[in-house]
């Protein structure tokens, strides 16, 4: 009796020595088994790479993605930053004018609401002597209003008198408060902009 030996692999395939195999057949299960094990390593070291390219094209976008935030908060800093000197320049330029319209309206408002009160018809207004011709011109059909050049009086102050009241009138406050809260405004933004 011959006694056969078994070869395990940890192919699925026994292969019995003793029986004779065809070496054409033995290289195609040689070949078969590096393929399929190539083809295993070949799908790991693949899926290996892809997981790594992914993870560095996810970073990429991650830090591409930071540096437009960041460069988004200077661009909200540097506007600001040049907003608020336009806008104060604006102030200082067309505020004045703004301020003088809206101070003669507001006196052709007191005189009228004094006319109505007053038992006397005597109104006096008192304004900076470069504001007294333009009034003159505004109430040049009342007789009974007396405009003063009030050197005391800034160009945008005026004060209103008769018999029964005064009314003091100064826009020069509400341009100096505008200032102020333009200037508190773009610096309290450009500070909390450079805390993104």
């Amino acid at each position: 009796m011959v006694a056969s030996l078994t070869l395990v692999s940890f192919a699925e395939e026994s292969v019995e020595l003793g029986v004779r195999t065809s070496p054409l057949k033995l290289m195609q299960k040689v070949k078969d088994a590096a393929y399929a094990e190539g083809l295993h390593d070949g799908f790991a070291r693949a899926e290996s790479n892809s997981a790594s390219k992914s993870t560095q094209f996810a970073a990429l976008i991650c830090e591409t993605i930071d540096d437009l935030n960041l460069q988004a908060a200077e661009a909200r800093v540097r506007a600001a930053s040049a907003i608020g000197p336009i806008l104060e320049a604006l102030l200082e330029t067309i505020a004045p004018d703004l301020a003088l319209h809206a101070l003669n309206s507001q006196i052709a408002r007191v005189v009228a609401d004094a006319a109505k009160e007053s038992l006397s018809r005597a109104i006096t207004v008192k304004v900076a002597p470069e504001n007294l011709a333009a009034l003159a011109v505004i109430f040049e059909r009342q007789s009974e209003l007396q405009l003063h050049a009030s050197p005391g009086h800034s160009a945008h102050q005026a004060t209103v008198e008769w018999n029964d009241g005064r009314t003091n009138i100064d826009l020069s406050r509400a341009i100096d408060q505008s200032r102020a809260i333009i200037a508190n405004y773009f610096d309290s933004e450009i500070e909390g902009l450079k805390n993104v």
